[in-house]
């Protein structure tokens, strides 16, 4: 993985989200709901960022979180991803074997909201235009 990107996204991250030491306190595992307090209006100005920082053109939150990761349709009755969901994840070549193995694992589509898929997504997306 690109560690220019990784560091990137971080400080991206952190000035959107206020984090002073975005290298040190932001991991590639972090949440960015639960860990680091992004709220709804914050996605929309990451997705702003990262398309101009990484000059990636015009991208959609749906092109790296999915449509459906908080549809309740996509989730059975204990919450957990439906399996012809996590099949259509595997649709998307951003996402990495690490995190479809946890989602599998899990059966929690929220692994997606790691700060890992987004650095996946950036350098996906640089790789293959």
């Amino acid at each position: 993985m690109n560690q220019q990107i990784e560091q990137k996204v971080k400080k991206l991250l952190g000035e959107v989200l206020g984090i002073e030491d975005p290298l040190n306190e932001i991991r590639m595992d972090s949440d960015l709901i639960d860990d680091l307090a992004a709220e709804s209006i914050d996605f929309i100005d990451i997705g702003f960022r990262l398309e101009k920082d990484f000059n990636l053109g015009k991208i959609s939150m749906s092109d790296i979180f999915t449509p459906y990761l908080r549809d309740e349709s996509s989730h059975d009755e204990n919450k957990k991803l439906k399996n012809e969901k996590l099949e259509e994840l595997k649709k998307y070549a951003h996402i990495k074997d690490d995190l479809l193995d946890e989602i599998e694992r899990t059966k929690n589509s929220r692994a997606l909201l790691k700060v890992k898929n987004l650095v996946y997504f950036v350098d996906w997306k640089l790789s293959n235009g």
